[in-house]
Parts: structure tokens; sequence; C-alpha cells
């Protein structure tokens, strides 16, 4: 375990990285094969639409889920990562939990709809556990060397196609209840 947590860079320097790297997302082609949709809000925060299929969906059938990436410490530390509530593209602790995918055999993934062990105590919130989104680090996780956020290696196309993964067989085991 590490007591490190995270916080947030110059918010220029956060906005030019961010700007940079979205437009580099936008040209990767994994975003129109996956159909990534990304929507960019011209400061720091980064959403996107993805896709999800179980084994035994149909190939027309997928479920749709929508995340927020916000890179207020961007690209020292990794996005905050949430699966947030398409209407209000929030997440409220209680009343969302829907909005969250059930994803399974994953190994160093977890998704939480209300966690409360965070370096910050006062702090409830979802968590999107791994060691690409900034919430792992300010959970108090270690992870391996081969594991960490690497600056300049690793960006938002790593959080993005990670989860994009987790999203299909055999992992992804529908909507959370």
């Amino acid at each position: 375990m590490t007591t490190q947590g995270t916080s947030p860079v110059a918010r220029a320097l956060a906005r030019a990285t961010t700007a940079s790297h979205v437009k580099r997302l936008l040209e990767h082609p994994d975003t129109a094969l996956f159909g990534w949709e990304i929507e960019y809000d011209g400061d720091v925060l980064v959403t996107v639409t993805l896709s999800a299929r179980r084994a035994d969906y149909p190939p027309d059938r997928a479920d749709v889920y929508m995340l927020t990436l916000d890179c207020d410490s961007y690209d020292v530390w990794p996005p905050e990562t949430k699966f947030v509530n398409p209407q209000s593209r929030t997440y409220v602790v209680g009343k969302d939990a829907g909005v969250l995918p059930v994803i399974t055999g994953l190994p160093n993934l977890g998704i939480h709809a209300q966690f409360n062990s965070f370096l910050d105590r006062t702090r409830v919130d979802q968590l999107v556990c791994f060691s690409y989104t900034r919430g792992y680090y300010d959970s108090n996780h270690a992870p391996q060397p081969e594991e960490r956020w690497a600056s300049g290696r690793h960006w938002l196309y790593s959080t993005i196609r990670f989860l994009s993964r987790a999203l299909q067989p055999p992992y992804y085991q529908g909507r959370a209840a």
C-alpha cells in the first residue's frame, strides 16, 4: 500500500495535455473501430460512450455506458474515471448504481458503487479501480511497477481501451441492478 494520493496539476497544463490527447484519441483507428463517442468540454472533462456486449447477445444488441474522465491531474496522474447517468452526466451514490456494468473475471479491475476508503476519509463515491484511473491511487493502492501509470507512455486511450475490453465477453455480465 502507498500513502501517496493524487492532487491536481496546474490547470493550464492539464487542459493543454487533455486537449492534445483528445485530438490524438479522435484520430486513433480504435475510436472508429469500437464506435467510441468522444466529447470534450474544452477544459479537463472528457465524456466517452462505450458499447457493451454479453456472450449471449445477438450481434445487433449492445448495452451503452457513459464514462467521464476528469483530467484535472492529467497526465501526471490518470483521469478520475466514473460511469455516469447519461441524462444527468453525474453519478449519485445510492441512486445511480444501475448505470454501472457488472464485470467478472478480469484481473486487477474493481467497480464499486459506493466506496469510502479513499485517502480523504470524508469522500464517499463510485470507484472504478485499476491502475489507469486516479481513484485507484486515491484509494491507497500500490500497483506493481509494470502496472503503474506512466506519464508520457499511458494516456486517455489506455484507460478507455482497458474498459472497452472489460465490456466485452467473457468479462461483461450485464448492467448492475
